[in-house]
């Protein structure tokens, strides 16, 4: 029998704030960058893209593409969509990332060797590309397609930006400013400028895709940055030595030869200006200009940025007249008239020299060596302010006040600058050595230099970071409260955990504690040194005095017994687990095992030609593995200490080894290594022979740590990263692990064999083909190859049927390729063009060049039919014009593919006319829509941030509180593909469009509007009066009602009801003032809110304001208008929503006086209880009948008052009311853009809220109310079950609610029958403000008897687990 293992994969990577491997973007936050935000950084951490919340120093979103192991080497943000982020990486492929849902949408391959800069345009439809493979790449997005590639360079690419000049502006004769327009205006692609390292700057014409211009960039050798100004007029370039050199870009010709037909590149378009030197004397590896002032950075990779500041003309006259007056003061001229008074405006710019127009402003000194940098631009701000990535693994934002702000200052002084935010406790300085989990696994401790910091493994936070010396080693001590730390001075540090304080600092040796160790007893530890000793420290608990008192506190001490001296440096020790062994690990390449209890010598292993640098002990005291530096590993048995076996693991040193801890599943004999050739290995102790090869890590990996149970290891490596690997139940045999290996191996060498020579005929060219041939292109390639062959067999055999059917009707039809049947009896041309379809944009063309010319007739054969039918004419002609460029030469050549080609050009003709008919007809249909909006008062539809309408468009239910963009109108009225019988009437059309204002009608509750806008005068500026008020149908505990200011921006007003209140403790509209004001700055999507009135004066009641959200209420919860995709993402997004207001501590937000963090259920029984009774005494004012009292009231009490049964407290904000139809989404996205009904919000369990959003889930099985439809399984396409439901909560939050999910459901329904006879109560004494409160009313029988069905059941789900 084959014997399997167990697999182990990478679950999780913490450790990293960024990687020094790609540039830092600097990006304004969801909500603008409005006032008090710093905005976001999007960094690189290896293979993932991270987003930082700057300000709170909290992660956002980590982008992983599964598919890509590759490290981020390149990051660019569109100017045009702030959601669209281009990332390159070092294996030279390209992804967008849209940011909001955190997905790759696009992905590019093209280059041969790591990205190293990219840049978008300014339309934000064309991407351009450098590498270290010296050619540089245009990308069309919309396409996703590659343009073309430039070649020229003889190094790597180190800028690239482009250049689009803009028409010129002209002085009319009356003074006035005028554009200047191309007579014969034409489609400017621009211009791209690059630089590479081999110091040559480069102006490429885009639209003739050759260079136009080549200067030598730098006169010390290499060329490292470019940094091109705002408005595209200059750029400077960096080189060795602190050289920084100024260009001027004639963009006036620029746009002349842009405009020119056949325009020829005559004049040169890059001047020189000269150069500047910073203080800093190494290579400047990075510059920037701020985007909106006269600054620009320059950083080399010491720790400091200098920031310049460019003069305005005026200043560079008064520095030349001063530089003139102090010459004429040097030479002694006797012209005191005319040298003590200087014409300033006499002195002509022009003359200046560079240095009198960029003069050194500021050197900010830095936490570390800097990386990159970006401007910071927030509202409100008044400095400047950039954020600096460095490679110690910190983000660090510094403020400096501009010229105009310290100009109070002296001039010789230099501006003050500040350290304002960082980004810097989720990761260690410098690497870390060494790692350590806690007896039970849910702690971490990692070391480095420097720093201890102490992690949760479960959710990957730090909870602790202390200060200390150079660690080399660390260790839990018994009882996972105290942390030992081993240092390169010869101290012992001890850290307690839960004081996060240093409790003691022993010095323990003369030289490097390289290793220690817990006693398995754990009552004492062992060190070892450098100093060739290990010692042995006993564990004391003393009383220590507290100062200024008699009292004392119990405090711990080690207390050094033994030392063993030996003959070298100790590298590493280890206990064996039975503590009969020790086993020494020397310098001199030897293992030295002694008795614990003598110190006697037992056993000397001698083999390894280098020192060991680690080794284990495994279970059960037999076998000892030791790994060295020659890159061998090695089993000893310790009974004789005879070497079982030696092997070579690793390409390099192996640095860590580990046994697994145990021998549960057979597997005590188990091992890992780790090594400086960034892989870990897992090993079979017994067989000898490696079981899995784990890939992940980029550098050298330094520690490794096993869980106590074997289900999970921690690696901890130079990239920064601390990695977490866990067990699956996924097996694998050691002999397909061979064969992956092979096929890895063989795929590799097959892409590698596919690239172009370097010194071929077509890299000679300056322009090529941007293509890259990957294992993707060659499947998808054989894939269309295949189809077209069995396609073109079931095309003739088709053929024949069709004939013989003409003759014999009653023919039978043929037996087809089993694949179609299979498929659902497609037709063949389905099938190719399906097989097409999958094929991604951006790697067609690469596949097709895999096909061979013998496959074209039958391609273009499928072509025709595709032409003929009108299937996909898009891709149906990319595919044909690429074929054609392609194989020009043998197609031409060929008469059968002339003849071919004559019946496609036909077929296709009729098709491309057929679809210009439909746009021609699509683009009248929007004139006249337009214009009858025109008519009907409604402003032009322009833009999306100007049109707006004013008009009902529309009856679907919706409602919000925030004015989102609004869409353009080609997207808001959906125009099909008409023919003239279709063309009814576009009226219809337009009058299908939906807004918020149908929800907002007649006012059912008069409310005095003069006071109110005398109100709103006086405290809420906003809004401008006068006002017009509606009422919203919804919201049957607080009447609701829009205001629209003079200026047509709507807002929402939330009031108590009039009359006298059953309930002191509801409808308390301050409490939701409070929590959605405090909630505003943080990641929950809330309203902004104006202002709270507890004035009764004003219209009656308390009542507050907040900003209206235009977006979709959605009433039915299984979402029937929106596809299968988007429910399931909405449903994602309500509960990750939830999740997020959850995981908010009140303290951090001024909650915390809000409510008690315990004992909620216990006051939610009593208020309820309270509430039920006060309820039930509620006449009716009609028929005088009190509501009455719940069903089973007294039982369900005595169940949930039952503090045994009850979940433990988190004390979390919750909503109170969370579902579906309190929520608001975005009109067009899959995300929730704020929460409503605050009402009933609290501090407390944050399973109540869970419990009500799943409430739909648990009616299914019920007869004694309607159950919703649509939520049973498999009814509604795209409808999370519970459980997935359950899962994602658990993601965000970090804790799973399953255990005790059962009685929350039980409360909720109990809950759900209070709310149901307080509507009954409202509407007893006519306070509802709704129309069907009567019917909501009557639900209270049937779920106070649904209420005790589920109380009964949690009622024996307890005993059941109490018997177990």
């Amino acid at each position: 029998m084959v014997k399997s293992y167990l697999k182990y994969e990478h679950s999780k990577t913490f450790g990293v704030v960024n990687s020094s491997t790609a540039n830092v973007v600097w990006s304004a936050d969801g909500s603008g960058s409005r006032s008090g935000s710093s905005g976001r950084a999007i960094v690189a951490a290896n293979e993932d893209v991270l987003c930082w919340d700057i300000r709170k120093g909290e992660l956002l979103s980590r982008w992983k593409d599964k598919d890509c192991n590759s490290q981020v080497t390149a990051l660019a943000q569109s100017q045009v969509d702030i959601d669209v982020y281009a990332a390159g990486y070092e294996d030279g492929s390209i992804r967008l990332w849209d940011s909001k849902i955190a997905t790759a949408i696009v992905s590019f391959n093209g280059h041969r060797s790591a990205i190293t800069t990219l840049a978008f345009d300014k339309s934000g439809v064309r991407l351009a590309s450098g590498s270290k493979d010296t050619d540089v790449i245009i990308w069309d997005l919309v396409a996703e397609v590659g343009l073309f590639k430039l070649r020229g360079h003889k190094d790597q690419v180190t800028g690239l930006e482009f250049i689009q000049p803009e028409a010129p502006v002209l002085s009319s004769e009356d003074g006035e400013e005028a554009v200047e327009i191309a007579s014969d205006p034409v489609d400017v692609e621009g211009f791209l400028l690059t630089t590479g390292k081999n110091a040559l700057i480069k102006l490429w014409d885009i639209s003739s895709q050759h260079c136009i211009e080549t200067h030598v960039a730098q006169t010390n050798g290499e060329c490292w940055s470019l940094g091109v100004s705002p408005d595209g007029s200059g750029c400077i370039t960096t080189g060795n030595d602190g050289e920084l050199k100024v260009w001027s870009i004639d963009t006036a010709g620029l746009f002349k030869l842009s405009t020119q037909v056949n325009g020829t590149a005559e004049n040169r378009y890059l001047h020189d200006r000269g150069v500047l030197h910073r203080q800093g004397k190494d290579k400047a590896t990075g510059v920037s200009f701020h985007p909106r002032l006269d600054y620009f950075a320059v950083h080399g990779s010491e720790k400091a940025i200098e920031i310049w500041r460019i003069r305005s003309e005026e200043e560079v006259k008064k520095s030349l007249a001063r530089k003139r007056k102090r010459r004429r003061e040097k030479m002694g001229s006797a012209m005191d008239v005319d040298g003590g008074d200087l014409d300033e405006k006499s002195e002509d710019a022009s003359t200046a020299e560079i240095g009198d127009f960029f003069v050194s402003y500021v050197i900010v000194r830095t936490g570390g060596k800097v990386r990159s940098l970006d401007w910071v631009h927030t509202k409100g701000s008044k400095s400047i302010q950039l954020i600096a990535a460095t490679t110690n693994n910190q983000l660090e934002v510094y403020s400096i006040p501009t010229k105009e702000k310290s100009k109070k200052a002296k001039s010789e002084e230099l501006p003050d600058y500040t350290r304002s935010l960082s980004v810097e406790l989720p990761g260690h300085r410098a690497d870390v050595r060494a790692l350590s989990l806690s007896s039970d696994d849910r702690m971490l401790a990692s070391a480095s230099n420097g720093g201890l910091k102490i992690w949760n493994v479960r959710t990957s936070t730090c909870i602790r970071t202390f200060e200390c010396g150079y660690a080399l080693c660390v260790a839990f001590l018994p009882g996972d409260k105290i942390v030992v730390v081993g240092t390169k001075t010869g101290e012992l540090e001890l850290f307690d955990v839960a004081s996060a304080a240093m409790l003691d600092t022993v010095k323990a040796h003369e030289g490097a504690i390289w290793t220690l160790q817990v006693h398995p007893d754990g009552r004492s530890l062992a060190s070892g040194s450098a100093d060739k000793t290990t010692k042995f420290w006993n564990f004391e608990i003393f009383q220590e005095d507290i100062p200024g008192t008699k009292r004392t506190t119990p405090r711990l001490r080690l207390v050094h017994t033994r030392t063993l001296k030996v003959s070298d440096d100790i590298l590493s020790i280890r206990f064996s687990p039975d503590s009969r062994l020790l086993a020494v690990a020397l310098l001199d390449n030897t293992v030295k095992v002694f008795f614990v209890d003598s110190l006697k010598l037992f056993l000397n292993l001698y083999g390894h030609k280098l020192p060991v640098l680690n080794m284990d002990i495994s279970f059960d005291s037999k076998l000892i593995v030791t790994c060295s530096a020659d890159k061998n590993v090695r089993l000893w048995g310790l009974d004789f200490g005879d070497c079982h076996k030696a092997f070579f693991a690793h390409q390099d040193s192996i640095l860590q080894v580990a046994f697994v801890p145990h021998n549960q599943d057979g597997n005590g004999h188990h091992f890992f290594s780790t090594s400086k050739d960034r892989m870990i290995k897992y090993w079979d102790g017994d067989k000898f022979e490696q079981i899995q090869r784990l890939d992940g890590h980029h550098s050298e990996i330094w520690a490794l740590a096993v869980s106590r149970t074997g289900n999970f290891l921690v690696s901890a490596s130079h990239d920064k990263s601390i990695r977490v690997w866990e067990q699956t139940d996924e097996q694998i045999f050691l002999e397909e692990e061979r064969e992956k290996e092979l096929e890895e191996l063989y795929e590799s060498t097959l892409t590698t064999s596919l690239e172009p020579e370097k010194d071929g005929e077509e890299n000679s060219a300056e322009v090529g083909t941007a293509g890259k041939q990957t294992i993707e292109t060659l499947m998808a390639g054989e894939k269309i190859a295949e189809a077209l062959e069995i396609g073109m067999v079931d095309l003739k055999l088709m053929e024949e049927w069709e004939l013989a059917k003409a003759t014999q009707p009653n023919t039978a039809s043929p037996a087809r390729n089993p694949l179609f049947m299979a498929l659902g009896g497609i037709s063949a041309e389905a099938h190719v063009l399906s097989v097409i379809q999958r094929v991604k944009a951006a790697a067609l063309q690469d596949a097709l060049l895999v096909l061979p010319f013998s496959t074209l007739p039958m391609l273009f054969t499928f072509l025709n039919i595709f032409a003929t039918r009108l299937m996909n004419i898009p891709l149906t002609c990319r595919v044909l014009f690429f074929m054609l460029k392609t194989h020009h030469r043998q197609i031409v050549a060929s008469r059968t593919m002339r003849l071919m080609l004559d019946g496609i050009r036909i077929n296709l003709r009729q098709a491309l006319k057929k679809q210009k008919d439909e746009m021609g007809y699509n683009l009248a249909a929007l004139r006249v829509i337009g214009a009858q909006v025109k008519e009907k008062g409604v402003k032009d539809y322009v833009d999306e941030d100007t049109w707006d309408t004013e008009e009902n468009l529309g009856s679907q239910k919706k409602r919000g509180f925030v004015q989102e963009p609004r869409p353009r109108l080609s997207s808001v009225v959906e125009i099909t593909s008409c023919n003239a019988p279709q063309n009814a009437s576009i009226q219809q059309q337009l009058s299908q469009t939906t807004t918020v204002d149908t929800m907002a009608g007649a006012v059912r509750q008069p409310i005095d509007i003069q006071a109110l806008e005398r109100y709103i005068s006086k405290n809420v500026p906003e809004i401008q009066v006068p006002i017009d008020v509606k009422q919203f149908g919804f919201g049957q505990s607080n009447p609701t009602y829009q205001l629209t200011a003079n200026n047509g921006t709507k807002f929402v007003m939330r009031k108590k009801p009039p009359g006298k209140l059953v309930s002191k403790t509801a409808h308390q509209v301050e409490r939701e003032y409070k929590v959605i004001h405090a909630l505003e700055k943080t990641d929950v999507p809330v309203p902004k809110a104006y202002c709270l009135c507890e004035d009764v004066s004003i219209v009656g009641t308390a009542f507050y304001i907040m900003e209206f959200l235009d977006g979709r209420i959605i009433e039915d919860a299984t979402m029937p208008d929106v596809s299968p995709a988007e429910r399931t993402e909405m449903w994602h997004d309500a509960i990750r929503t939830l999740a997020k207001l959850h995981r908010i501590k009140p303290v951090d937000v001024g909650l915390e006086g809000f409510g008690r963090p315990s004992g909620f259920y216990d006051r939610q029984i009593k208020t309820f209880k309270t509430i039920s009774k006060a309820q039930a005494e509620a006449v009716d004012v009609e028929t005088k009948e009190p509501v009455g009292q719940m069903p089973y009231l007294e039982e369900i009490l005595e169940f949930f008052g039952d503090r045994k049964l009850q979940p433990r407290d988190r004390g979390t904000p919750i909503h109170g009311d969370y579902k579906i139809d309190n929520l608001v989404f975005h009109k067009s996205e899959p995300r929730v853009i704020g929460i409503l009904d605050w009402e009933m919000s609290t501090i407390g369990h944050p399973l109540s809220d869970l419990v009500n959003l799943m409430t739909p889930y648990h009616l299914n099985d019920q007869t004694d109310i309607s159950r919703i439809p649509g939520f049973s399984p498999g009814e509604t396409p795209g409808l999370p079950s519970a459980k997935d439901l359950v899962k994602w909560y658990g993601e965000v939050t970090g804790w799973d609610p399953s255990p005790e999910l059962n009685w929350g459901i039980a409360f909720g329904f109990f809950r759900a029958t209070c709310i149901y006879q307080g509507i009954a109560a409202r509407y007893a004494a006519r306070q509802a403000s709704s129309a069907k409160a009567r019917e909501n009313g009557e639900l209270r029988h049937p779920t106070g008897r649904l209420a005790w069905r589920h109380v009964r059941t949690a009622r024996e789900r307890s005993k059941g687990k109490a018997r177990l």
